[in-house]
């Protein structure tokens, strides 16, 4: 099972559930002369062969193996069978890999463990849609803070699961973290990452499904670790994340001047990146000058981190942020809506340098996302009738990076989260389908939280009324003492459960309303949405290996009063939502049409419903049984559009039909299910099925019983059908009266009551 990667593993969750996950590590070899090459082959030949008779010993039972993978292991409920190989690589530094860990994790669902073909033109599996996006995030901030920033090998995880998502709860939490210790105790369970989306979940209420989260997260840690002394596979070595003691003492020319800008209050972030930027720039010149010169990478990755201590010094020993800001306060905050009166909703959400503009489009029903068969299937897409979209544009942070080209992972990430914050407070039986846009303006910091503000108050703005008075966002940041100055694997990298007891710093600080530069030099980016009553949504992202709960609790806390605050100054702007929609907001009407007139509309591929949209704008759909839907641009449209149904419907209206009576009718047409007939010349064509024709036993059709084309029959008429609406006609009746009846075939006709009774006339009419 995927041998070829460096490590896969299948987990069989139940008999129906299965995930596998696979690991590609790439690496850089060194590049060496022909005689390192000799040497190198030489060498690797006495080591496979003195390997030779161990390696047939382990693997003897195991007639598949490849000798090309590094590691690979299935395992299920009932046994594990794993096979290992170890390859040493030869590496050399990479200076693109000092700014970050290079890993990227790719979340695919298949349509093959349903069972189902893809209905594209290739019939594959072609592109991730934007749950496998946002589900990539989730298991990447769950993954990273585990793995030590030197790693040096380019890596990617590939997840393939066939289960289904959970759909209908008040909570949707996914819960990453470590447990150690006794359940319930609570005292070293550390958190790594949060991603939850919920009906206005109470803290406290949240903070038991985290406590119980961690009970099961103890379980599947026991399996992990049962597996991991299975396979018994020596970690990858990585090196010190340190620069070279020359480089360091070089570097910290600079702290001083760093210091100096960072504690100036009045910059704001341009210019003070303008001003580190500056030193870093005279720094570099003068190691142009040295003797030993290293590469701008090098330079640039020792002067962030040098930048970094200094801020998170200055943090930690003062309390004061650089804007002059206390911990817990936040950047000045400035709302507005209704921006542009010809809009169905604007807002516009400033906090800081940090701008979103909200715009709320109204459609019809038919607008709304409706995802593929497969998609459903999987439960990674459902259908949406309200949509949020984040745009990030390039000059938001002043840049210029190519051409755009559509959504990433972030805008679509962050799109997602907001989404997820505003969705449940929009009414389900709201008529319209609803799309928020949220265009970055400016960015430092948080604009995803920004949007979700902005998306609120334009929602009001618009006149939607929102299940909850407002929702707002707000991200929390976080300060240690020991993880930057240390080194920050110090966390990731310590073994047994006694090193954990104590490994989180006892100094620490939060931080209220993240700013961008902040995210850069902090360990946590924990963005929390709510209203009054309770959270809505989080998302939590961490450069250490985990916060234990106390400190979870208390940025829950936090965030709670953050929320609070920012939706005092969102009620002032707009206190409830617009009572009324504006003028610019299309028309939604239901109009009363039985089920029997459809077809005047929608037979012949709707020509007529898509004739009426073609010269009104209005489009025309089928509500329900009673009712058709008319979704207009304007009042005048809505009018004009009526006007044509009302001339459609009388134009081709039906004949009334007394109930009971009897009528002469003409067959037009014969098939081999029933008969159609007219009653009058030119009249409406009527249905008449086999099992109406005859009275007769045993199965009969048209031919079987003598008719043809142009031949005249007795019918009776017994209304229209209560489902479809149709005209409903039979013989079968006049088979079995006796007495005679009046004669209504013709009302110009006069008839005496001594005529033949309708049995004798169908006789003849068999007969004939």
């Amino acid at each position: 099972m995927a041998r070829l990667a460096s490590g896969s593993v299948v987990l069989n969750t139940d008999e129906d559930n299965a995930i596998l996950g696979t690991v590609v590590c790439k690496y850089t070899q060194k590049i060496l002369n022909e005689e390192e090459i000799i040497k190198e082959i030489e060498e690797n030949e006495r080591l496979e062969s003195s390997k030779n008779n161990e390696v047939e010993e382990e693997f003897e039972e195991d007639e598949t193996k490849d000798k090309y993978q590094d590691e690979y292991g299935i395992g299920d409920e009932s046994s594990t069978k794993t096979t290992k190989k170890k390859i040493e690589y030869k590496k050399i530094e990479n200076d693109s890999n000092l700014t970050g860990l290079p890993l990227t994790v790719d979340f695919r669902q298949s349509s093959s463990a349903l069972g189902r073909i893809p209905m594209n033109y290739f019939r594959r599996d072609m592109y991730n849609s934007d749950q496998d996006v946002a589900f990539s995030r989730v298991i990447d901030r769950s993954i990273r803070p585990t793995v030590p920033e030197n790693f040096p090998f380019k890596t990617q995880i590939v997840v393939n699961p066939s289960h289904e998502q959970l759909k209908h709860s008040s909570l949707d939490l996914v819960l990453a973290g470590t447990a150690i210790g006794k359940k319930g105790k609570g005292n070293n369970d550390y958190v790594i990452m949060v991603e939850m989306e919920g009906k206005e979940v109470e803290a406290d209420k949240f903070v038991q499904c985290i406590q119980q989260g961690f009970d099961e997260i103890r379980i599947t840690q026991g399996a992990i670790e049962r597996l991991a002394k299975a396979v018994g596979h020596e970690k990858y070595k990585t090196s010190s994340t340190e620069f070279s003691p020359d480089l360091n003492e070089k570097v910290s020319v600079c702290e001083g001047a760093i210091e100096a800008i960072l504690k100036e209050h009045s910059h704001n972030k341009s210019s003070r990146g303008e001003a580190i930027e500056n030193i870093f720039q005279g720094w570099r010149l003068l190691m142009d000058r040295q003797p030993q010169t290293y590469s701008e990478p090098i330079l640039r990755a020792a002067f962030a981190k040098i930048t970094k201590k200094v801020h998170r010094n200055i943090l930690l020993s003062t309390g004061f942020r650089i804007d002059g800001r206390k911990s817990d306060q936040f950047r000045p905050i400035k709302c507005k809506v209704d921006l542009y009166r010809k809009l169905h909703g604007s807002a516009l959400f400033q906090r800081g340098q940090s701008q979103v503009l909200s715009t709320v489009t109204f459609d019809s029903p038919q607008a709304a996302f409706h995802p593929d068969a497969i998609a459903q299937l999987l439960g990674a897409q459902r259908k949406k009738s309200f949509m949020l979209h984040y745009e990030f544009p390039q000059f938001a942070t002043n840049e210029i990076d190519g051409a755009y080209a559509g959504s990433n992972r972030r805008e679509i990430g962050h799109g997602l989260l907001a989404e997820k914050a505003l969705r449940h407070v929009i009414p389900e039986d709201f008529p319209y389908t609803i799309r928020l846009a949220c265009q970055v303006l400016e960015s430092n910091g948080s604009t995803s939280m920004a949007s979700v503000c902005a998306g609120s108050m334009a929602l009001f703005d618009s006149g939607v009324p929102l299940l909850a008075n407002h929702v707002a966002g707000l991200a929390l940041g976080l300060i240690t003492e020991k993880s930057e100055d240390e080194g920050s694997n110090e966390l990731k990298n310590e073994k047994g459960s006694d090193s954990h007891k104590n490994r989180f710093p006892n100094k620490y600080l939060l931080l209220t309303d993240l700013a961008g530069f902040e995210d850069f030099s902090g360990d946590m980016d924990f963005k929390i949405a709510g209203t009054s009553r309770g959270f809505t949504a989080m998302q939590m992202d961490l450069k250490i290996c985990g916060i234990p709960l106390k400190v979870f609790r208390e940025a829950l806390k936090r965030g709670q009063s953050g929320i609070e605050h920012v939706l005092a100054l969102m009620r002032a702007e707009i206190p409830e939502p617009r009572p009324e929609m504006k003028n610019s907001v299309p028309i939604i009407e239901l109009m009363q049409l039985p089920a029997y007139k459809r077809p005047i509309l929608f037979r012949s591929g709707a020509y007529n419903a898509k004739l009426i949209e073609a010269e009104t704008g209005v489009k025309v759909s089928s509500e329900d049984d009673a009712n058709i839907q008319l979704f207009a641009p304007n009042p005048e449209s809505l009018n004009k559009a009526k006007l044509m149904i009302e001339k459609l419907m009388l134009e081709q209206q039906d004949e009334q039909y007394q109930f009971g009576a009897f009528y002469k009718a003409e067959i037009i047409r014969i098939l081999e299910g029933g008969i159609h007939v007219s009653l009058k010349d030119g009249g409406r064509h009527i249905w008449i099925r086999n099992s109406d024709l005859s009275a007769a036993p045993g199965r009969k059709n048209a031919h079987s019983l003598g008719f043809e084309v142009g031949q005249k029959l007795t019918v009776q008429y017994f209304g229209r059908d209560q489902h479809t609406g149709q005209h409903r006609l039979t013989r079968k009746t006049l088979q079995m009266l006796d007495p005679p009846v009046q004669n209504l075939f013709s009302i110009t006709e006069k008839h005496s009551l001594n005529e033949k009774s309708p049995n004798d006339k169908i006789q003849q009419e068999t007969k004939g």
